[in-house]
């Protein structure tokens, strides 16, 4: 294949490793912006320790 380039296909947006928040399928941001009981609540619904973050 003349002409071409092999390699990776971006798009667009870098691959970032993706936290322990993010693979529980929270946002970080939005977290932040909870009041801390609702927060509470989101960590221990997707199974994490709340006493573990500080936000």
């Amino acid at each position: 294949m003349e002409g071409m380039t092999a390699g990776k296909v971006f798009s667009g947006k870098e691959s970032l490793p993706r936290t322990e928040l993010e693979l529980s399928g929270l946002d970080p941001d939005a977290l932040g912006f909870m009041k801390a009981a609702e927060r509470r609540r989101a960590l221990e619904r997707a199974g994490l320790d709340p006493d573990q973050y500080d936000f």
